[in-house]
């Protein structure tokens, strides 16, 4: 039980600070697509500098350690030379924005940032049937969520796409999520990437205008 908690806040951690990346598409929401390229740009590559620089330099590496040490995964700490979420997060958000419609960029970045998060926690909170780190509970949850997002953006700000596209894109993001482990990207990149261009194809098959 002692274990089952720590697992829980540790998570609950982690996912607080993925909560503060709702300031990219909110702030996409504001910004024109030049400007917030620009600042995305410039913040995803020094994120990733020194995400990469802590490696290999001694001060970076305390520092990271001190601040993000405690909500970071194993595979990605210091000892192991992996991006962090973080910079998988900036990245996936910097290609959305840059390659597909504003609406669609915001839903997908959103999506990330709340259906995982979701789905990791109430993974935790209600894990019975697992796939190595991921639970059937969670991508169930993620799955919902994906839709509610995915509905409110369709019906409230203009998400330029068709029910099926929707469906058929929660099912693809939903399994890419769930395996993103086992193809050995991570899900942080892999999610809205997945969302959007899913929904770009369905789009482009159906001749959506």
């Amino acid at each position: 039980m002692r274990k089952y908690n720590k697992q829980l806040i540790y998570e609950i951690k982690r996912k607080m600070l993925h909560l503060l990346a709702m300031i990219i598409p909110l702030s996409y929401s504001i910004f024109s697509y030049q400007k917030m390229l620009v600042i995305l740009s410039v913040l995803t590559s020094f994120v990733v500098y020194i995400d990469i620089y802590r490696h290999s330099n001694i001060k970076i590496k305390e520092i990271v350690d001190k601040i993000f040490g405690k909500v970071m995964r194993k595979h990605q700490t210091t000892k192991n030379y992996q991006l962090s979420s973080i910079s998988n997060l900036l990245i996936s958000s910097l290609i959305v924005i840059a390659f597909f419609k504003t609406t669609l960029a915001i839903t997908a970045i959103f999506i990330l940032i709340i259906a995982d998060s979701s789905a990791a926690i109430v993974g935790i909170k209600l894990n019975h049937s697992t796939y190595h780190t991921k639970s059937i509970e969670g991508s169930i949850v993620f799955a919902i969520i994906t839709i509610v997002i995915s509905l409110i953006s369709y019906f409230f700000i203009g998400l330029n796409t068709s029910l099926s596209g929707i469906i058929l894109a929660t099912i693809t993001t939903t399994l890419s999520e769930y395996y993103a482990e086992q193809i050995m990207v991570n899900d942080n990149l892999l999610i809205p990437v997945i969302y959007a261009s899913t929904i770009f194809i369905v789009n482009l098959l159906l001749s959506v205008s």
